[in-house]
């Protein structure tokens, strides 16, 4: 009895961590290229998940802040419950430069996250992942909504 109680035990710690673990995925720095109408854009850390890019939302708001398609990332406390990131267009890029340069160049793991955001009132939910705190998402989706094209 004692044996099979053992292998039970056994059995229900594997399959716990599996469950902790499975999720996360492994997020490698890429060396892709990228270019805004372009002007290149170097020295910007984003990652290859599962075979897509993803970039922070807070770059990517850098990187269009001179543009007509220029938004604004609000970070409203009483949201925070409901995990939605407020964004609204038209207003340029209000905090800080990117934190790109403090950050670990190496292999991240990668949470998958509620990728709730509320872009003008509308909300939208993409594929993100959280990585040191920070949201990421693939560029694509990010400008299906926004209003700009990648290629």
């Amino acid at each position: 009895m004692k044996k099979v109680l053992a292998f039970f035990m056994t059995a229900v710690m594997v399959c716990s961590m599996g469950v902790t673990t499975a999720f996360a995925a492994t997020a490698y720095p890429s060396n892709d290229k990228i270019s805004l109408n372009g002007s290149s854009l170097n020295g910007y850390l984003f990652y290859s998940i599962e075979g897509n890019n993803y970039f922070k939302l807070r770059d990517v708001q850098q990187w269009l802040s001179h543009t007509p398609l220029q938004f604004n990332v609000e970070w409203d406390h009483t949201r925070k419950l409901t995990k939605l990131i407020p964004i609204r267009s038209f207003l340029g890029y209000a905090g800080p430069m990117s934190q790109m340069y403090e950050m670990n160049y190496g292999n991240r793991t990668a949470m998958p996250t509620d990728g709730k955001i509320l872009f003008d009132d509308k909300e939208v939910t993409l594929k993100a992942y959280n990585i040191d705190g920070y949201n990421y998402y693939k560029l694509r989706d990010l400008g299906d909504v926004i209003g700009f094209k990648v290629g």
